[in-house]
């Protein structure tokens, strides 16, 4: 994929993984960064699949651990953030349990004030 877009369209990128368990960082100034080893592995993990994919453009995209509920909190650092597009991935899961479970991308499309692209 080619990031020069980001030169013609002056766009920045950002990745944000969600952690699904509140912690005391949620919400405030610090969300966005690791709270613990782990989490930092994980981040380590999601900048090394940039480069993989994105060569040294990936500096140029930036990478956040988020903490709390999914689509909630994807929805606020979107505002935040002031986001002019927010893109999430979903995996199919179906009609069915879609309805008894819930999708966080159907429930970022909802709830987020930004635009949403849900991709498959």
């Amino acid at each position: 994929m080619d990031t020069s877009y980001q030169k013609a369209l002056g766009a920045e990128i950002l990745v944000c993984s969600v952690v699904s368990i509140p912690t005391s960082v949620q919400g405030n100034e610090q969300d966005g960064y690791p709270a613990n080893a782990e989490e930092q592995s994980a981040l380590d993990k999601i900048k090394e699949l940039l480069h993989r994919e994105f060569g040294s453009e990936s500096e140029k995209i930036e990478a956040k651990i988020l903490h709390g509920y999914p689509a909630e909190r994807i929805s606020e650092y979107a505002e935040y953030s002031n986001s002019d597009l927010v893109i999430v991935g979903s995996r199919g899961q179906g009609a069915l349990r879609k309805a008894f479970l819930g999708s966080v991308s159907s429930s970022v499309a909802s709830r987020c004030k930004r635009s949403v692209l849900i991709i498959r």
